[in-house]
This record gives C-alpha cells, structure tokens and sequence, in this order.
C-alpha cells in the first residue's frame, strides 16, 4: 500500500525518487495556493469575472487575435499520455512473494 508499481525494479533509485515525489507534492500545493489566491486577487480586487471566463472559455472584455486549438488535439494528447502511463504499469514488475 506504500509502494507503487515501478518500486520493484530495484537498484538505488527508490529514495532519491520518493524525496522527489514529496518535493514535487509540495510544490504542486504551492503552485494551487497561488493560483487561488490570483483568482480571489481577480474576483475581489478587480472585479472581473474570472472564474466564469476560465469555466466558459471565453469573456466579455477580452477578445483572442488567433482562433483556438482543436479540442480533438487536446483528446488525443490526452490518450497518448494515458497509453503511455498505462504501458509502464503493465511493464512493471510483479511484486514479490512476501507482500
């Protein structure tokens, strides 16, 4: 239950990971604390609606030069990324016998 499915494939990368893992994590928190505290600077200080712009995908005030990607090439980045995450959980090996 604390080990996911590439800690198996041995040699000394397991503690140098983890401690990455844990710094990524703390940054990542980092990161959605400021991202919210720019949204709440943008709702109560310049009283523009972001949220509903970012939901919506578009907004009153702003207009875009160029026209937006494809949605369908977001998908299929999306599915490429998942393939591949899924194909690293199949090449992992079993865990052993004493787990």
């Amino acid at each position: 239950m604390f080990e996911g499915p590439l800690a198996f494939w041995g040699g000394d990368w397991s503690g140098p990971l983890a401690q990455w893992h844990e710094t990524n994590w703390l940054l990542l928190q980092g990161f959605i604390l400021l991202h919210l505290g720019a949204i709440a600077f943008y709702h109560f200080r310049r009283r523009e609606p972001l949220v509903r712009a970012m939901w919506l995908g578009k907004t009153d005030s702003r207009f875009s030069q160029t026209a937006p990607r494809s949605a369908w090439l977001g998908l299929l980045v999306a599915a490429g990324l998942a393939g591949l995450l899924y194909a690293l959980v199949v090449m992992a090996p079993e865990a052993p016998s004493y787990y």
